[in-house]
């Protein structure tokens, strides 16, 4: 038997702001501009997927593990999503 899973959308957008390549901001802008994240469900999303991350000194800018926040939720409130 093969189960086939698919991501919650607001679950998708936080895989996507993990990685925050190119082409991932290019899908959450699409999910924004199609009205499919709801602002409240992706920060329970976001907080249930990192609840302990913060970032720390001496972190480097382009770790992939260690996005700048702050750009992410600048972008998101431009998009009217947050």
């Amino acid at each position: 038997m093969i189960r086939l899973w698919k991501l919650e959308v607001h679950d998708l957008a936080v895989t996507k702001l993990k990685s925050f390549r190119p082409h991932d901001r290019s899908d959450l802008q699409a999910l924004c501009d199609r009205g499919l994240l709801n602002a409240q469900k992706l920060r329970e999303a976001l907080h249930l997927a990192f609840p302990f991350r913060s970032p720390k000194p001496g972190d480097e800018d382009d770790d992939p593990d260690n996005p700048d926040w702050t750009k992410v939720s600048k972008h998101f409130k431009r998009s009217n999503a947050i």
